[in-house]
C-alpha cells in the first residue's frame, strides 16, 4: 500500500475530501432549512443562546406554523456539556414545529461566567433563556415545555416545579434529583439508558414519587401524565444521539399540547455518524499524503539522547501499564491536602491535566531516553495539531462541544497541553518506525490501563466524579491521535500535534469555576 502511484494517491486523497465535503452538506442542512439564531441575555450578556424554528415559509415536507405561535421548548444541557450536543433534540423538535432555546450553563461552552452548581443560579440561566423564547415572535407564551439532560434535567425540574403556570410538561433524560409532587411538575417524562444503570434506577425512584405512571388524554389535559422510558443501548451520553429517545420526547410534547401531526417526517440525527465520516475523509487524505510529509521528518528523529537507543530495554512496558494507577495515588494523596477538583481554575480540567502530567513523566523517564526536539519536528507538530484540530475538532461546533474556544478558556490551553506532552511523547517514541499492526496492539496497551486508573479515581477523588461519564469518550480521542499522529512518524512531532490537540479538548469541554 504504501508503493501506490502518486495518481493512486491523489485519487485517495480526492475521495478523502469529498467525503469531508459531504459530511459538512449533510451536517448544516438544517441551517438552510431552519432560523437558527444566536443571541445573548443574561447579565451583561453573559448568556449565550440559540433559537431554532422553522421559518413563516416553511419548507415543503415540513411542519407548518400555527396561527396564534407555536410551542415552545427550553433545552438544557448536562455537566461538562453545551448547548450543542443538544442539537438533535432541537432540530427534531423544530422540524417537528415548535420553537426552541437552547443556552450554555454558566461555565459551560461560551458562557464566560464561572459556574455556581447552586439551583439558585442555574434557575438564573433557564429563567434568561425563558424570556428569551417568550420574546420571539411566533411563540405562544401559553405553551411552554422544558427538557434536560443529566445536571440539566435537575434545573428542568426544578423549574418545573417552581413554574408550573409557565411549563406545561418536563422532561428529564438522564435525572438527577429533585423534590416534587404527584401534582408538579406538569406532565413529566423520565428517561434514561439501559446501559446508565445508576441513572435509569433514579428515574424509577422518580416515578414512583411523582405518582406512577399515567398517560390518559386525560391526565395530560390536566397536568398530570407521568411515564418513564428506558432507551435500550445507550448510556449516559449516547442517548443524546438516540433516534428512538428523540422522538419519544417529540411524541410526549405532542401529547402534552394536544399536537396532531399526519404523515410529517422527523428529523433523523445522523451528526454521529457524519463526524466519523468526515474523521475517516480527513484520515484518507492525510494517508495519501503520508510518504511525501515523512520526508521532512529529520534523520534519525526515532532515536534517543546523544543517539543510544530512545527505548530502555522492557522498562517502558512496566511503566506503561503501571504508570496509570501511580498517577490516580499520586492525585488522590494530594487531594488528601489540596482541593483538586478546581485546579486551575476550571473543574475536573486541572485534576485530569496533572493525572496525565505524574503519568506520563513517569513512564517517558523510566522507560525512554529522549533527544532535544529539532525544529523541523515541532513545525511538523504544528501541522499535525491543525490537522487534528481541524479532523476530529471543527465539526464537534455541530455535534458535541464548543470547539471555538473563548478567551478565558484559551488562556488555559498552553497549560493544559504542556502538561499532556511527556505521555504522547513516550506514545511518540514506543511506535516510532513500527506497522499498523503495532500501533493498534499499542492503542489497546495503553489504553485500557488509562481507563481502569481515571475510573478510580473518578470514584475516589472527591468531586472528580466526571471523569467517569467522559471515560467513553478517551479511546475515541486516543485513536484520533494515533491514526493521524502515526502519520508523520516522529516522536516528537507526534507529541507536540497531539500535546495541543489534546490540551485544546479538555479545555473545551470542562466548566470553567
Amino acid at each position: 500500500m504504501t508503493r501506490l502511484p502518486h495518481a493512486a494517491r491523489l485519487l485517495v486523497a480526492l475521495f478523502g475530501l469529498a467525503l469531508v465535503a459531504g459530511a459538512w452538506w449533510i451536517v448544516t442542512a438544517p441551517s438552510r432549512d431552519l432560523e437558527i439564531t444566536h443571541l445573548r441575555a443574561g447579565h451583561g450578556g453573559a448568556l449565550p443562546l440559540t433559537h431554532v424554528q422553522l421559518p413563516p415559509a416553511a419548507p415543503e415536507g415540513t411542519a407548518a406554523p400555527v396561527r396564534g405561535g407555536v410551542p415552545g421548548v427550553l433545552i438544557a444541557h448536562g455537566f461538562g456539556a453545551s448547548r450543542r450536543i443538544m442539537l438533535g433534540y432541537a432540530y427534531r423538535l423544530a422540524y417537528a414545529g415548535y420553537g426552541v432555546m437552547l443556552w450554555d450553563f454558566a461555565g459551560h461552552g461560551a458562557n464566560r461566567r464561572p459556574l455556581d452548581e447552586s439551583r439558585d443560579a442555574l434557575q438564573e440561566n433557564v429563567d434568561a433563556a425563558l424570556a428569551a423564547l417568550i420574546d420571539r415572535e411566533g411563540i405562544d407564551p401559553g405553551r411552554i415545555a422544558i427538557v434536560g439532560h443529566s445536571m440539566g434535567s435537575g434545573a428542568a425540574m426544578r423549574a418545573g416545579t417552581r413554574r408550573p403556570d409557565v411549563f406545561a410538561a418536563v422532561v428529564a433524560i438522564s435525572p438527577t434529583g429533585a423534590l416534587f409532587t404527584e401534582a408538579v411538575p406538569r406532565n413529566l417524562f423520565l428517561q434514561a439508558g439501559s446501559l446508565e444503570p445508576r441513572f435509569a434506577a433514579n428515574a424509577e425512584r422518580l416515578l414512583a414519587e411523582a405518582g406512577g405512571t399515567e398517560e390518559s388524554k386525560g391526565a395530560f389535559a390536566a397536568g398530570a401524565a407521568r411515564a418513564m422510558e428506558i432507551v435500550p443501548g445507550v448510556e449516559h451520553m449516547t442517548i443524546l444521539f438516540s433516534d428512538r429517545g428523540q422522538q419519544s420526547v417529540v411524541d410526549w410534547l405532542d401529547r402534552a399540547f394536544a399536537v396532531e401531526r399526519d404523515g410529517i417526517p422527523a428529523y433523523t440525527d445522523r451528526r454521529a455518524l457524519l463526524y466519523a465520516l468526515h474523521f475517516v475523509g480527513w484520515l484518507l487524505t492525510a494517508w495519501a499524503a503520508g510518504p511525501y510529509v515523512r520526508r521532512l521528518v529529520p534523520h534519525g528523529a526515532g532515536r534517543g539522547a546523544a543517539g543510544a537507543p530512545a527505548i530502555r530495554a522492557r522498562w517502558w512496558i512496566a511503566s506503561m501499564i503501571g504508570a496509570p494507577f501511580l498517577a490516580t495515588g499520586a492525585l488522590a494523596a494530594i487531594a488528601v491536602v489540596v482541593p483538586v477538583a478546581e485546579l486551575g481554575g476550571m473543574l475536573v480540567a486541572g485534576a485530569a491535566a496533572l493525572w496525565f502530567l505524574v503519568f506520563g513523566l513517569i513512564w517517558l523517564v523510566v522507560g525512554f531516553r529522549p533527544s532535544r526536539p529539532r525544529l523541523a519536528s515541532i513545525v511538523l507538530g504544528a501541522g499535525l495539531f491543525a490537522l487534528l484540530w481541524l479532523a476530529a475538532g471543527l465539526m464537534s461546533q455541530h455535534v458535541a462541544l464548543q470547539w471555538i474556544l473563548i478567551p478565558s478558556r484559551l488562556a488555559r490551553w498552553p497549560v493544559v497541553a504542556l502538561a499532556m506532552l511527556p505521555w504522547q511523547l513516550a506514545a511518540g517514541y514506543a511506535q516510532a518506525k513500527a506497522s499498523l499492526r503495532y500501533r493498534v496492539g499499542l492503542y489497546l496497551a495503553y489504553t485500557l490501563p488509562i481507563l481502569a486508573a481515571l475510573a478510580i479515581a473518578g470514584l475516589t477523588v472527591n468531586g472528580l466524579f466526571f471523569l467517569t461519564l467522559v471515560l467513553p469518550a478517551l479511546p475515541v480521542a486516543f485513536a484520533a491521535t494515533a491514526l493521524l499522529g502515526g502519520i508523520a512518524d516522529d516522536p516528537w512531532a507526534y507529541a507536540v500535534g497531539n500535546a495541543l490537540f489534546l490540551g485544546w479538548l479538555v479545555v473545551a469541554i470542562f466548566p470553567l469555576a
